[in-house]
């Protein structure tokens, strides 16, 4: 059984491997995340984890509020998938993960 560190890095390899730019990310306090580069805005990027029910994950910028409305850190945008967060399952997550993203980005003029 893969520990959630040992997860994150295998989905952002597979993630990697299907063309989105992801690593595996430690945030402190025994938290591991997933991180997808998101070019069509600066300095942001998806934050995917396993915290609550399903995978899911937000879009969060780096940068200050002045150009997204928001307080740094916070999540733009919200992404939801239906892997279960206690799955093995690197495929489904990394695929549902990369499906959700995608979609974003159609839906927004990118269609990466």
């Amino acid at each position: 059984m893969l520990d959630d560190a040992e997860i994150c890095e295998a989905v952002a390899v597979a993630l990697t491997a299907d063309g989105l730019k992801a690593e595996s990310a430690y945030t402190g306090g025994g938290i591991w995340c997933v991180t997808i580069a998101e070019p069509t805005l600066p300095e942001a990027e998806w934050l995917c984890g396993m915290a609550d029910t399903n995978w899911g994950g937000g879009l969060t910028h780096w940068e200050s509020a002045e150009v997204y409305g928001e307080a740094e850190g916070e999540a733009l945008q919200l992404l939801y998938t239906d892997v279960a967060s206690d799955s093995q399952d690197v495929a489904a997550i990394a695929g549902a993960l990369a499906r959700a993203v995608r979609a974003w980005r159609t839906a927004h003029g990118n269609f990466s």
